[in-house]
């Protein structure tokens, strides 16, 4: 199991000060000049000066006593059969699916978040929701959710009359409200078993409580396609091919709340999937042979070499200014577009639009001695 629990573990401080300073002395304001303590501001600061919250403030009993390992059912069958001499089928039907996650859960209180290492929706984190004076009665926190389930159907030619090949094709689906020890819904974020996914009870709902903010995962590629092939020539000469397809991934309108990012108010996948991904790469390799025991190997790689320039990310923050709702708003229901207009905040302007690119062409050489 890999762990980053130094932060919940006192490995990390996060202290956040609020300050209301009018907009006429904001130019002249440089807060990271200042020594700030906790409900102890500067003294020019002093009459701006809302409170302090201890985001990481000490937890003791913070590890469930009955934790559960992180677990998960994990089965697979397939077949392979010759169709003619060189040439080979295969299926294959992969499932996996959570059963215990080991995650840190934060649980409001009055003086900021504490953080709980354990399971998601065990007993014992949801009896901490039920102690806790701020998190609204009745809310409990959800178990963690991950299925995979694929079926890969190929075509193999082994190497035979001077070639070889091959045609994969991947039908595959992705759901659940957490998508593993590396965040996809934070874009790779690797902090294993403290990520954003239950850091506040209103991340795992949408903004019609109590529906679950669980759906297609970011990751999400239903139908995958895979092409190889070398040949090679009499005079030393061998060259191939591998390209790769795939669908897009979807993509969820986010909404930066209550100090937080990762809330999904419409649930997944509500801005459809970026566009379709694909990418071809060749290959060469030339051997001049030297003795009957040494040889020179030339060879080169190129990456994409139609140089395609299509997004794997559409971005997906909707305001630019962060929202704030009283706890109990987020249970009764809401509708963040009105929310934010009668808030007046800033939109993002980045919302809806291409970016993070695919790698463009590249390519690598190579020279190696054989004997």
């Amino acid at each position: 199991m890999k762990l980053h629990m130094s932060a919940a573990t006192g490995g990390a401080t996060w202290v956040e000060h609020y300050y209301q300073i009018p907009e006429s002395l904001i130019q002249d304001f440089h807060l990271s000049e200042y020594n700030h303590q906790a409900n102890n501001p500067p003294a020019d600061l002093a009459p701006y000066y809302i409170e302090s919250l201890n985001q990481y403030i000490p937890s003791f009993g913070m590890f469930q006593p009955d934790m559960k390992p992180y677990s998960k059912v994990e089965y697979s069958f397939g077949l392979q059969g010759k169709v003619s001499e060189d040439i080979s089928f295969s299926a294959r039907y992969l499932h996996n699916h959570i059963l215990w996650a080991i995650e840190d859960i934060g649980v409001e209180t009055p003086e900021g978040s504490s953080y709980y290492i354990g399971n998601p929706g065990s007993d014992w984190i949801n009896s901490k929701y039920a102690a806790s004076d701020v998190v609204p009665n009745g809310v409990k926190c959800p178990k963690a959710q991950r299925r995979y389930d694929s079926l890969d159907l190929g075509l193999d030619k082994r190497f035979s009359k001077s070639w070889m090949g091959g045609f994969h094709y991947t039908l595959s689906r992705l759901w659940g409200n957490m998508s593993g020890l590396a965040s996809s819904d934070e874009h790779g974020r690797q902090d294993p078993n403290t990520e954003r996914y239950f850091d506040g009870w209103w991340l795992a709902y949408t903004e019609n409580y109590p529906q679950e903010s669980t759906g297609l995962l970011n990751t999400d590629r239903p139908h995958q396609f895979k092409i190889y092939g070398a040949y090679s020539f009499g005079f030393g000469l061998t060259v191939g091919t591998y390209i790769f397809a795939a669908s897009g991934t979807p993509e969820s309108t986010e909404l930066y709340i209550n100090d937080m990012a990762g809330y999904y108010p419409v649930n997944r996948a509500d801005m459809g999937r970026t566009p379709f991904l694909w990418r071809a790469d060749v290959y060469a390799e030339y051997k001049i042979k030297l003795t009957e025991k040494y040889a020179i190997q030339l060879s080169a790689n190129i990456y994409n070499v139609t140089n395609n320039r299509i997004a794997q990310r559409i971005y997906n923050t909707y305001n630019l200014q962060g929202v704030w709702l009283p706890w109990q708003t987020l249970v009764n229901g809401f509708d963040y577009l009105q929310v934010v207009k009668d808030q007046q905040l800033l939109l993002d302007p980045r919302y809806g639009k291409e970016f993070f690119y695919q790698s463009p062409i590249s390519m690598r050489l190579g020279v190696k001695f054989v004997f």
